[in-house]
């Protein structure tokens, strides 16, 4: 069997490929490229950080939760994150700076309602 380089390219622009050196191609060996960019719905904007805290004495509360990013011109689905466990933090980054979005919250648990903060303007990531 002939020695063979393997490389097969993950994602859109190649942000992991899969290079193997082998006989028998047994081994993979993840090379990580410098970015990924999504080419449909990406930028250079940023949504976030934003905090998902639920009311309690005497300090309020984090909550992790399923949060979805839409884009308010036609509703489509963008992106999807979880909160920080410790924090409530979330944040979407490399988005449309040319576009408005609506972020919904959702509460896996079923203990409260939907967390719903729409209009909201990426700004520049530096």
């Amino acid at each position: 069997m002939a020695l063979t380089n393997y490389t097969v390219p993950v994602g859109v622009i190649s942000p992991l490929a899969v290079t193997t050196t082998s006989r028998e191609a047994t081994r993979p060996v993840l090379m990580p490229t410098l970015f990924v960019r999504d080419i449909y719905h990406g930028g250079l904007g940023r949504i976030g950080p934003f905090t998902i805290k639920v009311d309690a004495e005497p300090t309020d509360l984090p909550l992790r939760r399923r949060v979805r990013l839409f884009r308010d011109r036609d509703g489509l689905f963008i992106r999807e994150a979880w909160s920080d466990a410790a924090t409530g933090l979330y944040q979407f980054d490399w988005i449309d700076q040319r576009e408005r979005y609506t972020a919904i919250a959702y509460d896996y648990e079923h203990a409260f309602e939907s967390l719903v903060a729409s209009n909201l303007a990426p700004t520049l990531i530096p």
